[in-house]
């Protein structure tokens, strides 16, 4: 067994080996979520609303359709709502995220409509 005064010596040892793994862990989760953050593009989300979204939303307000014309949705809505809107559908909108739509399809359709 060791002497009181030597596990009290490598106490702080532990303690700064401890701090320096949290500190290099925190930086990691701050990487990862940086890498998350998309920037929209409503050009492309014009393609995606064209081939996922127009065939029930239309693209005129008095075309027929099966959804709600989405023309002035940006004035109504704010683009987290919208996202939100896409991401976790009221029904009778299918659920498209995740799986056929990413996250940064989300992003893109998100900034077309805002944009309508």
């Amino acid at each position: 067994m060791r002497a009181p005064t030597q596990q009290i010596r490598f106490a702080p040892l532990f303690a700064v080996a401890a701090v320096t793994l949290m500190v290099l862990s925190a930086g990691g989760c701050a990487r990862q979520r940086q890498t998350r953050v998309q920037v929209a593009d409503s050009g492309r989300g014009g393609q995606l609303f064209a081939k996922n979204c127009l065939p029930c939303h239309g693209a005129s307000p008095d075309a027929a359709r099966i959804g709600p014309s989405l023309v002035n949705e940006g004035q109504r809505r704010s683009y987290a709502e919208i996202v939100r809107a896409i991401e976790a559908p009221d029904p009778p909108m299918p659920k498209l995220f995740p799986g056929t739509l990413t996250s940064q399809d989300v992003a893109d359709i998100a900034a077309y409509v805002k944009n309508l």
